[in-house]
C-alpha cells in the first residue's frame, strides 16, 4: 500500500497544526502560553475577529458570540498570567457582547 501523500487529511479528523503564536486585540499571544488549549483559542479567536471585520454586512449575533468567547479567553489568560489589564479587557468584551445583543 502506498504511503499517504503529505497533503492527506490527518487521521481521526484532527485539525491542522495551529501556529505557536498569534495576535488578538493588539496583543501577541505568547508562543509558550499554557495551557495549550487557551493559546489555541486565543489565536483562533484573533483570526475569527479578523475574518468578521472583512464581512460585507455586520451580524450582531456573531459579533456578540465573538465578544463572549473573548471575555472567557481573556479571563482565563488573566488567571494564568496574573495580568490585571487582561481582566479589564475581559470586562470590556462582556460589555461589548451585551451591547451587540441589545442593539
Amino acid at each position: 500500500m502506498p504511503a499517504p501523500s503529505p497533503r492527506a487529511g490527518r487521521p481521526g479528523g484532527c485539525r491542522a497544526r495551529v501556529p505557536r503564536w498569534g495576535k488578538i486585540a493588539q496583543r501577541i499571544v505568547p508562543h509558550d502560553l499554557e495551557p495549550d488549549v487557551l493559546r489555541i483559542e486565543l489565536i483562533e479567536l484573533g483570526d475569527a475577529f479578523r475574518a468578521y471585520q472583512k464581512r460585507s454586512e455586520p451580524d450582531l449575533v456573531v459579533l456578540a458570540e465573538l465578544h463572549e468567547r473573548k471575555a472567557r479567553a481573556f479571563s482565563a489568560w488573566a488567571a494564568v498570567s496574573g495580568d490585571g489589564a487582561l481582566r479589564d479587557e475581559a470586562r470590556r468584551a462582556r460589555k461589548a457582547a451585551e451591547t451587540s445583543r441589545d442593539a
